[in-house]
């Protein structure tokens, strides 16, 4: 299992150079625009312009991002599609 990890840590920890692999995904009860909200901030407070990601993350309800001296080395951004058709 493993650790939890606040997001003031995760900003740190990115700001710092460390190697950080994130994955977050849409939780319970809250909204896509929500759950994209949370990917914003995290880049955001963390100096990384995400608009060049944007486009990527506009429908997605899953991002899978890794960091490595402060920097994006790797974003992949999943949309629910199954979820979308059956709605």
């Amino acid at each position: 299992m493993l650790p939890y990890i606040s997001s003031t840590n995760l900003v740190e920890a990115i700001q710092s150079g460390q190697r950080v692999v994130v994955n977050f995904s849409q939780e319970a009860g809250e909204s896509l625009a929500q759950s994209q909200q949370r990917v914003r901030t995290v880049f955001e407070e963390a100096g990384i312009d995400i608009t060049e990601y944007e486009r990527v993350l506009k429908n997605a309800n899953q991002v899978h991002a890794e960091f490595a001296k402060g920097a994006v080395k790797n974003f992949q951004a999943v949309a629910n599609a199954a979820e979308e058709v059956n709605n």
